[in-house]
C-alpha cells in the first residue's frame, strides 16, 4: 500500500515503534489483559 506520492504507507508510522506501543497498550487495555496476560504476549513476537 502506498500514499499519493508513491510512499509506503508504512512509514507514515515512523521507525521509532512509538505508534505500535500506543496501539498495543489500547488492545491491552481494550480486552483487559493483566500484566501477567501482557509478558506473555508480548514474549511471542
Amino acid at each position: 500500500m502506498a500514499d499519493k506520492e508513491g510512499k509506503p504507507a508504512c512509514r507514515i508510522f515512523g521507525a521509532g515503534g512509538e505508534y505500535e506501543h500506543h496501539i498495543n497498550q489500547l488492545v491491552y487495555k481494550l480486552y483487559g489483559l493483566t500484566e501477567e496476560e501482557i509478558k506473555i504476549v508480548g514474549s511471542g513476537s
